[in-house]
């Protein structure tokens, strides 16, 4: 990601911005199957981050981190689910 500006934004639209806009292996990919596995009526706690010129992968570590959640990257999707 180039530049990432997240300021009081729900964390299920933060993930969903995330899979439209990011690649995981290649620039030539097209989005990334990013799988909530939470009910975000339930929990959906707000993201406020400012990022430059990190991959997904190292952006999800410091955005997981700040609301208390996990990620694990697949063969296929990333899976994001709160922290047990």
């Amino acid at each position: 990601m180039k530049k990432l500006l997240l300021v009081f934004t729900c964390w299920f639209t933060t993930l969903l911005s995330f899979g439209e806009t990011s690649t995981i292996k290649s620039p030539e990919e097209e989005g990334v199957n990013i799988v909530p596995l939470f009910d975000p009526n339930q929990t959906n706690p707000t993201v406020n981050i400012s990022l430059k010129n990190l991959s997904l992968d190292r952006t999800l570590q410091f955005v997981t981190k700040q609301v208390n959640f996990t990620f694990e990257v697949g063969a296929d999707a990333v899976t994001v689910s709160p922290k047990k």
